[in-house]
């Protein structure tokens, strides 16, 4: 028998100090990107497939009771220094790895009969219950289909649209960001550039050709009608391809875009404020300057002399 790897356990990440965090960067999508990204990933991933932070006797995320999910957010923010609005995208990749961990559960045990270590003895009786019911059966059957409709995995591994988006922007001088038509080709080629497949290579060739039919000036900014969706045909069920988990438009009001709108208006505030720094900085040394100068003209008055506003300015008619 092959041998595996065993369970990933992140022994780092819990043995982290009182106060320690590892900090995750987000962008305006409300997604975490940058070096530690690797590293709250993996840790979800241990949550998710502990029973006792995230049983399996629930027929799916959603009915899952909510103190599950508080707890689990709670461990994050206590071994991350993450930003709160990252909240909803935490909790989507709770629950597709969850949702993952349980298929493969069955897949690797279901017709042994036999379990899991990680599996509980109660979650197991539960899943050995609900996948012999009929509903869990006809799930299985619509699963199945939706999987034969994709066209192609793509080629990032364990990256992250996300984190593929942001290292696309950081190596280009002006950091700009890159298109949905060029985040997918990078995605879906292999490391000497050929297409992944067939039609990987057909869905490029549409791509090049749109690029062609455009003026030069034309930016391709990311929405319904770009050369991605042109090529591809229009997203469904509000998720953007090439953005990741946690994408989308055409929602209003949703829990998720007024976030984003909010980390959008942190950003600002932050830029301002740190402008505002910079300048009030130079007023200061520029200040400095001012006062060393009168002093140098005027050795025999005092600092405090000089610092008071009247007698600076009496001094500045007298230079």
């Amino acid at each position: 028998m092959k041998r595996k790897r065993g369970p990933t356990k992140c022994k780092d990440i819990w043995a982290l100090s009182r106060g320690e965090k590892f900090h995750i960067r987000v962008n305006t999508q409300g997604q975490p990107v940058g070096k530690n990204v690797k590293k709250l990933t993996t840790f979800l991933g241990t949550l998710a497939r502990n029973g006792a932070y995230a049983p399996l006797r629930y027929e799916d995320w959603r009915k899952m009771p909510n103190y599950y999910k508080t707890e689990m957010w709670d461990l994050v923010q206590e071994k991350f220094d993450i930003d709160p609005f990252v909240e909803p995208w935490i909790s989507s990749s709770l629950s597709s790895k969850w949702r993952n961990f349980k298929s493969s559960v069955k897949r690797d045990w279901f017709q042994c009969k036999e379990r899991d270590e990680r599996v509980s003895d109660d979650d197991w009786a539960w899943l050995l219950r609900y996948w012999s019911t009929d509903k869990a059966l006809k799930k299985e059957v619509v699963g199945k289909e939706n999987r034969g409709r994709v066209l192609s995995a793509h080629t990032l591994g364990s990256k992250s649209y996300a984190c593929k988006r942001d290292e696309m922007a950081e190596s280009r001088p002006d950091k700009s960001e890159p298109t949905r038509a060029e985040v997918y080709v990078a995605a879906h080629v292999r490391p000497n550039g050929t297409p992944l497949n067939d039609k990987v290579a057909k869905v490029i060739e549409r791509i090049n050709e749109k690029k062609t039919q455009i003026e030069p000036s034309h930016h391709d900014s990311p929405g319904p009608h770009d050369i991605l969706s042109q090529a591809l045909g229009e997203d469904k069920y509000h998720h953007s391809r090439t953005f990741g988990l946690g994408s989308g438009w055409g929602v209003k009001n949703s829990r998720v875009s007024i976030l984003k709108k909010a980390l959008e208006a942190k950003r600002n505030a932050e830029e301002n404020a740190e402008k505002m720094k910079g300048e009030l900085q130079e007023v200061r040394a520029g200040q400095g300057k001012i006062m060393t100068l009168l002093h140098k003209l005027h050795p025999n008055v005092s600092i405090d002399e000089l610092l008071d506003s009247t007698t600076q300015v009496r001094l500045f008619f007298l230079i």
